[in-house]
């Protein structure tokens, strides 16, 4: 198991990574070698979201309120991107305008398609904890 510290420097670490490499991109445009820098933010941020560990029955309290948090940021970021779409709709003729709203509700729809994704990850979690202390007679 993953100390919580640990997990804490692991995503401060890749956070700071896919920062800077965003910056550098910004800069200069995307280059090959960029891509490694962010590949390794990646890989720093993955034992920092799931390096938790076997779920305990202690720990129930803990997924089930993850897993309500994940499901209310999707539920969140899905209306930003409807309102989005609407928004674009209601622009109709002014392009530059219409452009950046759309590019918005696209990137809001992508974090909520993630959300979802971490929502199933705590919830397949809750489900099988809640499963084996069936199983056990608790």
């Amino acid at each position: 198991m993953i100390s919580p510290s640990l997990r804490v420097a692991c995503a401060v670490a890749g956070v700071l990574l896919i920062a800077a490499t965003a910056l550098l991109i910004l800069d200069g445009g995307i280059q090959r070698i960029e891509l490694l820098p962010i590949m390794f933010g990646l890989l720093f941020l993955v034992p920092a979201t799931f390096g938790g560990g076997a779920a305990r029955s202690r720990d129930l309290t803990r997924i089930e309120e993850d897993a309500r948090r994940f499901r209310f940021a999707a539920l969140i970021c899905f209306s930003a991107a409807v309102a989005m779409y609407a928004f674009v709709i209601m622009l109709g003729s002014d392009a530059d305008l219409a452009q950046s709203a759309a590019s918005l509700g696209a990137a809001f729809w992508v974090v909520a398609m993630l959300q979802l994704f971490l929502f199933a990850f705590y919830s397949s979690r809750r489900r099988a904890l809640a499963r084996n202390d069936r199983g056990m007679g608790n």
